[in-house]
């Protein structure tokens, strides 16, 4: 009886996991979705904010700069704020797929379900975009978001490997 009672438990566990990781992964791709659907306008007023607290962080003497100034900066790094958001975001979009199909495929494979997931994912985030307003679907977007889940996914084996090496010692 207590075998059964601990299969149960281990069940439920896993169970517990899929629907966790499933719903933080639905959520994520809604948050990404939003992002998209922001007009270029919005958009770019979010990631000149990105800007301005990078000048606050890393730019010394940034809070000394005239409101012209840092609003330039902003714009001047505006291109590689865009681009590693994109990257982030499917970073993390990578990691939770990662911990979704854990338990539904074959662990040799699963990255390049993952991959693949994540590519169609960024494919059909850039079709949204040709929609909104002031925005575009581009190619390199899709290139870049795909990049940034390859990041995820290595990221997130070499954690596991970690943890596994220390489990063993």
């Amino acid at each position: 009886m207590a075998g059964a009672q601990g299969d149960f438990s281990v069940l439920m566990k896993v169970m517990y996991r899929r629907v966790l990781f499933t719903v933080l992964t639905v959520l994520w791709m809604l948050a990404i979705f939003w992002f998209s659907d922001q007009p270029a306008k919005q958009s770019t007023e979010m990631s000149h904010r990105v800007g301005h607290l990078v000048g606050e962080w890393i730019v010394p003497g940034y809070e000394g700069w005239t409101p012209p100034q840092k609003d330039a900066f902003a714009a001047a790094i505006d291109y590689p704020v865009r681009k590693a958001a994109h990257a982030s975001e499917y970073a993390v979009l990578a990691v939770l797929f990662l911990f979704t199909f854990w338990n539904f495929n074959d662990k040799k494979r699963i990255n390049i379900w993952v991959l693949l997931a994540v590519f169609l994912y960024a494919v059909s985030d850039e079709l949204h975009q040709y929609f909104v307003p002031g925005r575009a679907a581009k190619l390199t977007d899709v290139l870049i978001d795909t990049a940034g889940g390859l990041v995820g996914v290595g990221m997130s084996r070499l954690v596991i490997w970690i943890r596994n090496r220390i489990k063993k010692h």
